[in-house]
């Protein structure tokens, strides 16, 4: 991989184009953790296993063991409780089977079942921006960008590391409902999504401009599942 690594690229040292790959890298790798974040358990592992990978070739685990075992810990006791919420929804859901969808007792297992998905899903928008703004963070600080704006690259990478993480999240999340509702298995889905992700991930922090890519079909993918989904409603909304 180092023949594509951005120092052999034509025309590096007579501009910005170094700078600019490590930003498309950074794009890619923000996507794709925050793609693997969405996904669940199996993704979050995955994010967690290959951070610790990349850490230990750093000096002294990135710099800061203490803050990176911090940010690696969170993440996974955060997927726990998603896991756990959406475990109990799904048992209760499963005990409306055969019951009076006017008493009292369903009504109040529906709001908490509504009660737990809005948990849930709200741990993992947390847990995607986070995992978003610490890649993002690392990525410029280690790679010097943008544009070798000396200490504001941390904030920079911060800030396009969130944006990206959200939008690469957004877009797995409605997949995987979509492909969940239309009868798919969750387990083997999740699995798909994690390794197109892992590769994609790989590509974007070893080949310059990949991220890039990897950024805009993230973006159009989420824009045209949104757009779908709300024709989905539109037309649920008219028929009732």
């Amino acid at each position: 991989m180092d023949l594509f690594a951005p120092h052999n690229l034509p025309g590096v040292g007579m501009g910005d184009l170094s700078s600019i790959a490590a930003i498309c890298g950074l794009l890619g790798l923000a996507v794709t953790s925050g793609v693997l974040i969405a996904e669940g358990a199996i993704g979050t592992v995955v994010f967690v296993l290959s951070a610790v990978a990349v850490l230990q070739e750093k000096p002294d685990f990135g710099g800061s063991t203490p803050a990176a075992l911090a940010v690696l810990i969170f993440l996974l006791v955060a997927v726990a409780a998603r896991v756990l919420l959406t475990s109990r929804a799904a048992r209760e859901e499963a005990s409306l089977v055969g019951a009076a969808k006017d008493s009292p007792e369903t009504k109040a297992t529906r709001v908490r079942i509504a009660t737990r998905e809005r948990w849930a899903q709200w741990i993992a928008v947390v847990s995607v921006a986070w995992a978003g703004a610490i890649g993002g963070f690392a990525w410029a600080e280690w790679n010097e960008v943008p544009f070798r704006l000396e200490d504001s690259e941390a904030a920079f990478g911060l800030g396009l590391g969130l944006i990206a993480a959200a939008i690469g999240g957004d877009a797995a999340w409605r997949f995987l409902r979509g492909a969940i509702r239309a009868g798919g298995s969750a387990p083997i889905v999740g699995t798909i999504v994690t390794a197109v992700a892992l590769l994609l991930n790989s590509a974007s922090v070893y080949v310059p401009f990949v991220g890039a890519a990897v950024f805009i079909i993230a973006l159009v993918l989420a824009v045209r599942l949104r757009r779908r989904q709300q024709k989905k409603y539109a037309g649920l909304r008219i028929l009732s």
